[in-house]
């Protein structure tokens, strides 16, 4: 990985502990609010990838091959003791990046097959509106009616 591939990733994610999800972010492009990138709140370092226009998809997860070796990292060590990444030395960051990059493929992704991804795909948001309930912005594609008030999906008891 090139010190301008790095910045330029920094620069996209925004602080430098190169996460995980953000890498793939950057490597592919999809996002989760493009909807091209699904990731379930199960805590697992795994993402369902989808071309939505034409519901193909893929998981795409990191191996534990290389699980011991990143916790020992001086890097991880430090973030479990509470340190912000970027109160952490660039050079242990980086060596964790260098683990990582230096590491074969197969040590570090598990990539599944391409797959029929279902779901009835509601359109990105792009224009929003508060509501008056929770006080939060919702994507109009989101609203739902219930008596005569607009309300987000959460307070409106529709499963989506």
């Amino acid at each position: 990985m090139t010190q301008e591939i790095r910045m330029k990733a920094l620069e996209y994610h925004g602080h430098r502990c190169w996460a995980s999800v953000a890498g793939v972010r950057y490597a592919t492009g999809c996002t989760l609010g493009k909807g091209n990138m699904e990731k379930t709140p199960y805590g697992k370092l795994a993402v369902t990838l989808i071309e939505r226009s034409s519901n193909r998809a893929v998981r795409v997860s990191y191996k534990p091959t290389l699980a011991k070796r990143i916790a020992a990292s001086p890097f991880m060590v430090k973030r479990g003791q509470g340190l912000e990444p970027d109160d952490i030395p660039e050079a242990e960051q980086l060596e964790l990046v260098d683990l990582m990059r230096n590491a074969p493929e197969s040590d570090v992704f598990g990539i599944g097959a391409v797959f029929q991804f279902q779901r009835d795909w509601l359109p990105e948001v792009r224009d929003f509106t508060p509501r008056a309930a929770c006080h939060e912005l919702t994507g109009r594609a989101y609203v739902r009616v219930v008596g005569d008030k607009q309300v987000c999906i959460p307070s409106s008891s529709y499963g989506r």
